[in-house]
C-alpha cells in the first residue's frame, strides 16, 4: 500500500481532533480544495472512511483513530530522519585512494604528518598496481618529467650501493662499466625503479647478473651490506643505507629518476584528495627526508672533527 508522508501529516498532526477543513488547510499551507482532494485520495487507498463529517468540520472515525495510532510512531521516526542522516554524514570519513608505486616510505610518513597537522578525519586506502589511473592520486617513477596541471615531479640521483669491503668503495663516483662483472641485488622486475636501473645497465653496455630480487628496499640494503653484491639506491627516498655500505655517484647523465605525483581526473571532486595531493606536491615531505639525511651526514662529519680536535688536544693525534 502506498501512502505518502504528506497524508500521514494530515492524520497525525491535525485531524486527531475536530477541525474545520479550512483551518487544517491553512495550517498545512495548502489550498482547501487540494486538502479535500488529498483526504478523498487517502480514503480511497485505505478502502474505508477515515473521517466523519460533522457540519463544516471533520473528525477521525474509529478506523481513522486506529490508523493514527498505528502510524504515529512511524511519523515520528520519519520526522527524525533528516537529523539522523545529518549526524551520520558528519561521521563519514573521506577516503583518499593512493596508488603508491614509488617512495612508499616517504608517502607513509606524509600520511602520518598530514593527519597530525590537519584537523580533518580522512581515511587512506593504498594499492600498488600498474594502472596509474586506478586511484585518486598516483605516485610512481619515471625516467623523464611528466607534464600536466595536476602533476608534480621530484628528481633524485640514483646511486650505486656497494659493500665497504669492495676495493673501489672509497671512490666518490664510478662508471657502471666498472661493475659489469659484479652480481646485483635489485628490486623485482615489475617495479618502476627497477626498469630505470635496467636501462642504465643497458646504456653502459651490459645486462646485470642479478642474484637476488626483492620487493623491499630494506632487504636489498641488508643483502648488499652482508654479501658481495652491489645494487642501485635512490639518493633520498629510501633513506640512509646505514653501516657497511657506501654510496657512489654514477657517472652517467641518466642516473636519476623522477618521482611523479599525479592527481587523477576521477578525483577532481574529492576535496580531501585534492588537499592531500597539494600537500605532497608542496615538497614538504621530500624536503624533510633530504634534510634528515643531510643532518645525518653533518652529524658524522662533526663527530669526526671533534675526534680529531680531541686527539690533537690530548697529544695522541692519529697519523695519516
Amino acid at each position: 500500500m502506498r501512502m505518502e508522508f504528506y497524508f500521514h501529516r494530515v492524520n497525525a498532526s491535525l485531524l486527531n481532533r475536530r477541525w474545520l477543513v479550512t483551518h487544517a488547510a491553512e495550517s498545512l499551507n495548502v489550498a482547501q480544495p487540494a486538502l479535500t482532494k488529498t483526504i478523498k485520495k487517502l480514503e480511497k487507498e485505505i478502502g474505508f472512511p477515515l473521517f466523519e463529517r460533522k457540519g463544516r468540520g471533520i473528525t477521525l472515525s474509529k478506523c481513522g483513530k486506529y490508523l493514527y495510532d498505528y502510524v504515529a510512531e512511524a511519523v515520528k521516526v520519519i520526522e527524525r530522519a533528516p537529523g539522523a542522516v545529518a549526524r551520520f554524514a558528519s561521521d563519514i570519513k573521506d577516503v583518499v585512494k593512493l596508488n603508491v608505486l614509488a617512495a612508499s616510505d616517504c608517502v607513509t610518513t606524509a600520511i602520518i604528518d598530514y593527519k597530525k597537522s590537519h584537523a580533518c578525519d580522512v581515511a587512506f586506502s593504498v594499492v600498488q598496481n600498474n594502472a596509474i589511473s586506478d586511484a585518486d592520486i598516483a605516485i610512481y617513477t619515471d625516467t623523464k618529467r611528466a607534464n600536466g596541471a595536476d602533476v608534480a615531479n621530484f628528481c633524485e640521483d640514483i646511486m650505486l650501493a656497494v659493500p665497504e669491503k669492495k676495493d673501489y668503495s672509497g671512490l666518490k663516483k664510478i662508471e657502471l662499466d666498472k661493475v659489469r662483472n659484479e652480481s646485483f641485488v635489485c628490486l623485482q622486475g615489475n617495479k618502476g625503479f627497477r626498469t630505470v636501473c635496467d636501462n642504465l645497465c643497458r646504456a653502459a653496455g651490459f645486462i646485470p647478473d642479478i642474484t637476488f630480487e626483492s620487493d623491499n628496499p630494506r632487504t636489498v640494503r641488508n643483502l648488499i651490506a652482508e654479501g658481495n653484491s652491489v645494487g642501485f639506491w635512490p639518493r633520498y627516498t629510501w633513506g640512509d643505507v646505514g653501516e657497511g655500505i657506501k654510496l657512489l655517484k654514477i657517472e652517467c647523465r641518466g642516473a636519476k629518476r623522477y618521482i611523479v605525483i599525479r592527481l587523477n581526473e576521477s578525483a577532481r571532486n574529492n576535496k580531501s584528495a585534492i588537499d592531500f595531493a597539494d600537500y605532497l606536491k608542496s615538497g614538504k615531505i621530500w624536503l624533510k627526508r633530504w634534510q634528515c639525511i643531510g643532518i645525518a651526514y653533518v652529524t658524522i662529519l662533526m663527530a669526526v672533527f671533534a675526534f680529531l680536535v680531541l686527539s690533537f688536544w690530548f697529544g695522541f693525534a692519529p697519523s695519516f
